[in-house]
């Protein structure tokens, strides 16, 4: 993806190449809750789509693993159902020609932001026994 959030491939001589054009447009359904404040019209809408990430994905991450776990599920099971709902969104709102691309692209991503995450803890960690050695 790049800073928009869009999936994006490249090409063998390594250029970036948007694979909106293998996205089906979709009219998005109301999933606002009553009383839930909606995000400013005035504020970017990159800044409003990354606003609505944000809010969306402890939710989003606790629906998926916690039923599961709940009734005696495994890290397989939730793997399982990640699977379902990926192959369920990209079947959606794709183009069946683009399907290889998306998923090889996406998973490109979800590394890149998995090590990402890694580092962040790894500094985080780093920066605490610092601390510790200061005090």
């Amino acid at each position: 993806m790049n800073r928009n959030g869009k999936l994006q491939e490249m090409d063998r001589n390594n250029n970036h190449h948007s694979l909106a054009d293998a996205v089906i447009p979709v009219a998005a359904p109301k999933l606002q809750a009553a009383g839930e404040p909606s995000l400013p019209a005035e504020m970017p809408k990159e800044l409003q789509i990354l606003e609505a990430h944000n809010k969306m994905l402890l939710p989003i991450v606790t629906a998926i693993i916690q039923p599961l776990m709940n009734i005696g599920g495994d890290a397989n099971d939730v793997m399982a159902l990640l699977e379902t709902i990926i192959t369920g969104v990209i079947g959606s709102l794709s183009k069946p020609e683009a399907y290889e691309d998306i998923v090889r692209t996406l998973m490109e991503q979800v590394l890149k932001r998995l090590h990402m995450v890694q580092q962040r803890i790894n500094d985080a960690k780093a920066d605490a026994i610092v601390k510790g050695l200061q005090d």
